[in-house]
């Protein structure tokens, strides 16, 4: 069973305006985010989730989901 989580997302390059959504905690869900193979760096009870090859992809503010683990 997947569970459903908070996340703020922050689109590369400001595309668009971080936002916050529920969103599946899987793999597959979180690869869609960030637009490929995820990297991610944990703070205390948050999860940041961000694109592995980000900074060769020229994704400048890398694509970044904040997943908050309450």
């Amino acid at each position: 069973m997947t569970s459903i989580v908070k996340a703020l997302i922050v689109p590369a390059g400001r595309a668009a305006a971080p936002r916050v959504e529920a969103i599946a905690a899987d793999l597959p869900t979180l690869q869609g985010l960030v637009g490929g193979d995820i990297e991610a760096v944990t703070f205390g009870s948050a999860h940041v989730y961000l694109h592995a090859e980000g900074k060769i992809l020229g994704l400048v503010d890398g694509v970044a989901t904040l997943v908050n683990a309450s």
